[in-house]
């Protein structure tokens, strides 16, 4: 009688697998992106992480493995408020065709004060776009 791989596996051990593999992915692609940026510190934020310890720990474990030790992966407290702020400034970007941020930070307090600054900046020019449509209609 032929055995089965699938055989004693269950639902619950294959969603297991599939969330290990695409954090791995996830670990490797950011360990790429902070080779080609040269940062030494990976910040990972969004709902995938809320609650999720296994994949903060799993992304961890693939950062310090892929990076021999010489990168740190940090996880914000409000991981979700800052993915929305994320796709919010990516949106900005894209929207008037120039990088929200230019030249290297230096430290994290510096990029969050910018991010900070970016943000406040164009809320105010959206919060001026909107009231010059409504004073015009």
């Amino acid at each position: 009688a032929k055995h089965a791989p699938a055989d004693g596996v269950t639902e619950e051990d294959l969603a297991r697998a599939l969330l290990l593999m695409i954090t791995n992915n996830i670990g490797q692609v950011a360990y790429l992106n902070a080779c080609l940026y040269k940062t030494p510190r990976i910040y990972f934020v969004g709902n995938f992480l809320r609650h999720n310890n296994l994949s903060a720990r799993r992304l961890a474990y693939a950062i310090d493995y892929w990076s021999g030790g010489k990168m740190e992966a940090l996880f914000l407290e409000h991981e979700g408020y800052f993915g929305a702020l994320g796709a919010f400034l990516l949106n900005q970007e894209q929207r008037n065709g120039q990088p929200v941020f230019t030249g290297d930070d230096s430290s994290a307090k510096d990029g969050m004060k910018s991010i900070a600054q970016t943000l406040l900046q164009r809320a105010q020019e959206t919060l001026q776009l909107r009231t010059k449509s409504m004073s015009s209609s």
